[in-house]
């Protein structure tokens, strides 16, 4: 693939709407060509040089060294570092609101404990925005949770509770209203086509449970609910970690492109399953470290928790369990909630 003779590639597809709009989350049918589109573009064999002079100029904009620039292997988007202190992202062009819903996040989270990067600088060029944001410091939790001692397990999980709780509490602002979703019509139409999202990977067996479990399920998810920031990946990967005197501390957490604002159980579903694992200690550490005490995961809240992940826009079940595998008598969704959200 030749570069356009522009620093970024010219988008020859019609742009998606806004994913959110008047509260209503939908995915429109072009997002799905417009994203494998720029997925080509990351998988072209120079991805370096392809988009490194869209960086250096970026850089230059800003008065950013350009001698350390260091291309990162993970997100949809773009993000290189830049020495030891600052990080530059490029948000594709197609989804300008990737940039918006991150902007608008970290500046409400800016005076919280969370430790989100702070913004730097914001632009656009060519039609792709931009952010410079500090660099956080340490390594992402999933490189190193392996390896640590199942008391700082318990420890760190403590700290991610709180972390959330932290993120939860912050006041909606202005700029982040536009993200508000309507959490009932969110449910229903997530519900939809919930099993044709899920990967091929998928056994067959556990394809056919999902919509029976959804439609019976799908009460459980509040009617009336106070909204509040979610960052919707609260993956292993997107929390960083650093020694300190010792032992292994959170240094902060990153990646906001996804967030909308609505029901906070939504929030408190990945990490019982990529750091908890099927830990009922581990999950107890989570909730009590966000201020919740192990009682409220009663039948209903491990029910919840686990259609959440199933109405995730990206829901990757297979992914779930490869992270997190269920011992061989757990055979339906409802004994996968029960081993996952026990606390």
């Amino acid at each position: 693939m030749t570069r356009p003779p522009l620093l970024l590639p010219t988008l020859d597809l019609p742009r998606p709407r806004q994913r959110i709009v008047d509260g209503r989350y939908r995915r429109d049918p072009r997002a799905i060509a417009c994203e494998e589109s720029h997925e080509r573009l990351r998988r072209v064999e120079d991805v370096e040089g392809f988009f490194r002079p869209a960086i250096e100029e970026i850089c230059r904009r800003h008065g950013v060294p350009t001698d350390r620039l260091r291309k990162f292997a993970r997100g949809f988007n773009l993000v290189y570092g830049a020495g030891e202190d600052l990080v530059v992202k490029l948000y594709c062009g197609y989804f300008p609101e990737d940039c918006d819903i991150e902007c608008a996040s970290l500046q409400a989270l800016e005076d919280t404990a969370v430790a989100p990067p702070r913004i730097v600088a914001r632009g656009e060029l060519e039609g792709w925005p931009y952010l410079v944001m500090t660099r956080l410091q340490g390594v992402e939790l999933s490189t190193i949770w392996d390896e640590i001692d199942e008391a700082d397990r318990i420890r760190l999980l403590r700290d991610v509770g709180a972390a959330v709780a932290d993120m939860q509490a912050v006041g909606i602002t202005d700029e982040l209203r536009p993200w508000i979703v309507d959490w009932t019509d969110f449910a229903a139409h997530q519900a939809i086509d919930a099993a044709d999202r899920q990967s091929e990977q998928l056994a067959a067996s556990w394809v056919a449970q999902i919509e029976p479990f959804i439609a019976d399920h799908l009460p459980l998810v509040p009617t009336q609910t106070t909204p509040v920031l979610l960052h919707t990946e609260l993956v292993d990967a997107v929390w960083l970690v650093q020694q300190r005197t010792g032992r292994w501390e959170l240094t902060g957490i990153y990646d906001f492109a996804d967030a909308m604002v609505g029901d906070a159980g939504y929030d408190l579903a990945a990490p019982p399953v990529f750091l908890g694992r099927g830990k009922a200690d581990r999950h107890r550490a989570f909730l009590e470290g966000a201020g919740l005490s192990p009682k409220v995961a009663d039948e209903a809240w491990r029910r919840r928790s686990l259609l959440y992940l199933l109405l995730h826009p990206y829901s990757n079940l297979a992914w779930y369990m490869k992270v997190a595998p269920p011992p061989p008598r757990v055979t339906t969704l409802e004994q996968l909630a029960d081993f996952w959200f026990a606390a």
